[in-house]
């Protein structure tokens, strides 16, 4: 039997029986050893820390443990945690890449509620009570405070990815419903006087605006385009690409697509001449319509979009095209026209309106 106490241990000695008396000198020999080497806190190793002891070393394939635990510090990017202040001018730093206007609303929105958890504080400090308590705090109606927590999620995000903070409070902070309006497009009869608008105020245009009124391409997306329609528009060949550095920049990579299968006439409005949309092509729309045709956000993209569902009768078909989810555009366009109505849209024609 060997005798021996931990460090730290309230008084009682261990014991270990063995049957031969050279097994038990044996340990005890071992035994001494590992304290001159490691010290006596050697001796009050948990079976349990043991197992996790070999279980690591096995997991490590023979290297050094202390070497793969510095590695692993070095690569979770483990770093001091500034206060929400110090945090927000990198975050905001970080977002110069993107426009203005988001800009300006992530300083209004997120910096309010910085301010209504105190900016003094900690980074990984604050609560998703006190994270719902800060939205709460605003008077406003869902929409906004959807936005609001929407920005503040961006934050928190980027606050994660630089080790600041290991959990994602957000996951537990309320949601606020929204019940979101039906999508407006424009009927048949202002679709073509919209188009009979463009003919008399800005004919240069007209091809830019079929594009996106026929073929659902975003505005800006028009506009990369226009640098080399000649390659990515082919009406001869009856479609349209639209690569990665052209389409939607979103979190992730942006996602090419090809256009085709759409109707004979959309082709036809294509070959009208070179594609153009300046940086103010928004405004010289607008200003050609005048009062003749109601202002409608995103109405080109939202007008395709609707009459393309009934017309294709596949949500899928139609997001293909669109560069969306099938699920937003069953949810926002499914239903609001009928196969009627999408095949005298898709009818209309340049014939007559030749610039």
């Amino acid at each position: 039997m060997v005798h021996y106490r931990p460090e730290g241990a309230t008084g009682k000695q261990c014991r270990k029986f063995f049957t031969r008396r050279e097994d038990a000198e044996t340990y005890q020999t071992d035994l001494r050893k590992q304290v001159r080497s490691v010290g006596v806190s050697a001796l009050a190793l948990t079976p349990a820390e043991i197992r996790e002891y070999r279980e690591a070393k096995e997991v490590a394939d023979g290297a050094d443990l202390v070497a793969v635990a510095k590695e692993w510090r070095k690569r979770i990017k483990v770093s001091d945690c500034p206060t929400l202040s110090a945090a927000f001018l990198r975050f905001m730093a970080d977002q110069e890449g993107n426009g203005d206007p988001y800009q300006r609303a992530l300083r209004a929105n997120v910096g309010a509620l910085l301010d209504q958890l105190g900016t003094g504080r900690r980074v990984d400090e604050p609560t998703p009570g006190e994270i719902e308590g800060a939205l709460l705090a605003f008077p406003h109606a869902a929409e906004t405070l959807a936005n609001k927590r929407r920005m503040l999620t961006t934050f928190i995000a980027f606050c994660r990815r630089q080790g600041w903070r290991s959990d994602d409070p957000m996951e537990r902070v309320r949601k606020f419903k929204v019940a979101r309006p039906t999508a407006q497009f424009y009927s048949v009869p202002q679709c073509r006087a919209l188009l009979e608008a463009v003919a008399v105020g800005a004919p240069w245009l007209l091809p830019a605006v079929a594009l996106r009124l026929f073929a659902g391409v975003r505005s800006y997306e028009t506009k990369r385009l226009a640098a080399d329609w000649a390659a990515d528009v082919q009406p001869a060949h009856k479609r349209i690409l639209i690569r990665a550095e052209v389409a939607k920049g979103r979190a992730g990579s942006p996602r090419p697509r090809l256009i085709e299968g759409l109707p004979d006439p959309v082709w036809r409005w294509l070959d009208l001449g070179p594609l153009w949309w300046p940086s103010w092509g928004d405004e010289m729309l607008r200003s050609a319509l005048g009062e003749s045709v109601p202002e409608i956000k995103n109405g080109l993209r939202h007008t395709f979009a609707t009459y393309a569902v009934a017309y294709f009768e596949s949500t899928e078909k139609t997001a293909r095209i669109m560069g969306n989810s099938a699920e937003i555009v069953r949810k926002h366009y499914a239903g609001l026209a009928t196969r009627a109505q999408a095949e005298e849209f898709f009818a209309l024609a340049p014939e007559g309106w030749e610039t």
